[in-house]
C-alpha cells in the first residue's frame, strides 16, 4: 500500500460512501474502487460490506482503518515540519544597534533569535547612531535599532519613545525627581558632538526655547561619558536604557527633563531596499517583539514613572 491508497481507503471509511469519497479526494468513483480492490486481493481481505445505505467496515476494516488514521497524522505533520523548514528564512544579516539601546535589547534579542529564527547567522554591531547612519548610507549594515530625526527619508518602524534626563554625579544635591529645560544651562554638559541624534535633539530643543547649553566635553563614547559623570567631570543628558545599569547600582542620579519634556522615538531603520528582503523582514519582526515585550514589562523604561519600576 501506498500513502494515496491509505487516504482513499480513510475517505471511504469516514464517508460510508464510494460516492462522498469519491468527492471528497477528487477522483472518479470507479478509480476508488479499483485501489480498494487492489488492497482487498493483494492481502486477501475484505475492507467492507456493501449495504443499501452505503458501506461499513469490516472488522479487519476497522484494523485498517486504525492504523491508517496514525500512519496519516504522522505524514502531515512530517509535511508540516518540511513545509516551515523550507519557509524558514536562512541566511546571513548584519543589524547596527545604538549604544544607549543595545544595553536593554541586545542580549534579549540575542536570546529570541536563537530561538525563532535559528537559520539566520546574526552580525551584531554597537555603535552610536551617526555612525550607525553612515553605515546605513554605504550599506555596510542591512537595518539599524536607531532613533528617528526629522529630516531622515528612510522607512522607519517604531519601537518605543523615550524621555531625556540629566545625568548627575552622586552627591549633587536636587530637590526635585524632575527638573525644567530652562535650566540645562546651569550645568557643565558632556555630550556627543553634533553628529549623533542625542546632541541634535537637545540643542535644537533647547534652542527653541533660547537656553544656551554649557558643553565643557564632546566626548563619542556612552561608557566614557558615563566613567566622566560617575566621576564628577560634569553632567550629561541621556534616556534610560543608556543609564539604567548605572542607576540600578547607585552610580549616578537621573533627573527626568520637563517643562517641556525632550524626547526621542526609537526605530528600526533601513539600508536602502534592504526591507524588501524577506530575511531583513524576519530579523525587523522579531526586533519589534522582543523591544515591545521589554517595554509592557518595564525592563526597558522610557519615563520617570517606569523607571522607579524598575
Amino acid at each position: 500500500m501506498d500513502i494515496k491508497q491509505l487516504r482513499y481507503f480513510a475517505a471511504i471509511a469516514e464517508t460510508g460512501s464510494f460516492s462522498a469519497a469519491a468527492q471528497k479526494v477528487n477522483i472518479a468513483q470507479s478509480a476508488l474502487s479499483l485501489h480498494i480492490q487492489t488492497i482487498e486481493k493483494r492481502y486477501g481481505v475484505t475492507l467492507f460490506v456493501r449495504g443499501p445505505r452505503g458501506v461499513q467496515l469490516t472488522g479487519t476494516g476497522q484494523v485498517l482503518l486504525d492504523h491508517a488514521r496514525v500512519i496519516l497524522r504522522q505524514f502531515s505533520l512530517a509535511e508540516q515540519e518540511l513545509n516551515l523548514e523550507a519557509s524558514a528564512p536562512s541566511g546571513s544579516v548584519t543589524l547596527g544597534v545604538a549604544s544607549g539601546a543595545s544595553r536593554v535589547l541586545l542580549g534579549p534579542l540575542i536570546q529570541d533569535m536563537k530561538i525563532n529564527q535559528p537559520k539566520i547567522s546574526m552580525r551584531f554591531i554597537e555603535a552610536m547612531t551617526g555612525h550607525l547612519d553612515a553605515w546605513l548610507e554605504e550599506t555596510k549594515i542591512q537595518l539599524a535599532v536607531g532613533y528617528k530625526s526629522i529630516d531622515d527619508a528612510r522607512t522607519d518602524w517604531d519601537l518605543t519613545q523615550e524621555n531625556f534626563f540629566l545625568i548627575a554625579p552622586r552627591g549633587v544635591e536636587f530637590t526635585e525627581a524632575e527638573i525644567p529645560l530652562a535650566r540645562l544651562g546651569a550645568f557643565p554638559l558632556i555630550l556627543p558632538t553634533d553628529d549623533h541624534s542625542q546632541s541634535r535633539i537637545v540643542a535644537a530643543q533647547s534652542a527653541e526655547l533660547g537656553v544656551t547649553l554649557d558643553i565643557k566635553h564632546e566626548v563619542d563614547s556612552l561608557d566614557v561619558i558615563l566613567k566622566m559623570v560617575k566621576q564628577g567631570d560634569g553632567f550629561s543628558i541621556l534616556t534610560p536604557s543608556a543609564f539604567l545599569r548605572e542607576l540600578q547600582g547607585g552610580e549616578i542620579q537621573a533627573i527626568e527633563i520637563v517643562d517641556p519634556p525632550v524626547q526621542r522615538v526609537v526605530c528600526i531603520k533601513f539600508a536602502k531596499h534592504a526591507e524588501e528582503d524577506p530575511l531583513v523582514q524576519a530579523v525587523a519582526r522579531q526586533v519589534v517583539q522582543s523591544a515591545r515585550r521589554l517595554v509592557s514589562s518595564t525592563d526597558w523604561p522610557q519615563t520617570l514613572s517606569a523607571l522607579q519600576q524598575v
